[in-house]
């Protein structure tokens, strides 16, 4: 599952929740924050979260790997306009 933590409080807060049933589930989140850095700036990061059984079986931690997508993301919020632009452009009217 993927899910993207940026659209607001509410919604931010359904989804953190998903986040959870996810890994106590025992199955593996992925998804994107929108979070912020110790000096209060904002920053994108891809995150993939697991849940670690002990020798019973029981979930006894979880363990993430995250990588910061900012500049990804201000790459591709640049570029898609302009596919999209070309896309239009290149359609027979």
């Amino acid at each position: 599952m993927s899910q993207n933590l940026s659209r607001g409080r509410r919604h931010a807060c359904e989804e953190y929740r998903e986040m959870w049933r996810t890994l106590k589930a025992g199955k593996v989140w992925q998804g994107v924050f929108h979070n912020k850095r110790k000096d209060g700036s904002m920053y994108w990061e891809a995150a993939s979260i697991s849940p670690v059984r002990d020798d019973d079986g029981e979930i006894s931690y979880f363990i993430g790997v995250k990588e910061d997508i900012t500049q990804r993301r201000k790459d591709e919020a640049q570029t898609l306009p302009a596919m999209e632009s070309e896309a239009k452009a290149g359609r027979p009217q």
